[in-house]
């Protein structure tokens, strides 16, 4: 070689793909929750911001021992079971009936959940919970 002297190298390459194991993914969805459109209201209400969506998971990783307790938690209605802004008592649901709060935990305890809805208003609820003394808010609690 001399100095000064360029040479040009064409180098050419040929792919070769490698083969991979296949990646399998596997999402397990309650049935129940699944037929009762809980999935359905979840996206849409996460995605527009009309209410909070507490799945199975959520409640293993918390694990309340009461549902009171788990909905009296900051994160949920920030004061219980009483709307702060207008002071009146919000709606419960277990499995689309309505419960008395006093009742709840003797109707379902946080191992037996699914999923659970949280609206703060009238303006988030799905129709299935409003009615003229709901202005309050409602928390929908599903089994498993």
């Amino acid at each position: 070689m001399s100095p000064g002297i360029t040479t040009e190298v064409e180098v050419g390459l040929v792919p070769e793909p490698v083969e991979m194991e296949p990646l399998v993914a596997i999402a397990e969805r309650s049935r129940r929750l699944e037929i009762k459109g809980f999935y359905e209201r979840k996206h849409w209400g996460e995605l527009l911001g009309l209410g909070k969506f507490f799945s199975e998971d959520y409640m293993e990783r918390w694990r309340p021992t009461r549902m009171t307790q788990f909905i009296v938690d900051p994160t949920m209605l920030g004061s219980g079971l009483v709307n702060r802004r207008s002071g009146c008592a919000v709606n419960v649901f277990v499995d689309g009936m309505r419960v008395a709060v006093r009742d709840l935990d003797s109707v379902v305890l946080p191992i037996e959940v699914g999923g659970v809805e949280v609206y703060r208003g009238p303006a988030s609820f799905p129709g299935r919970f409003s009615g003229s003394d709901f202005r309050c808010g409602a928390v929908a609690i599903w089994t498993k």
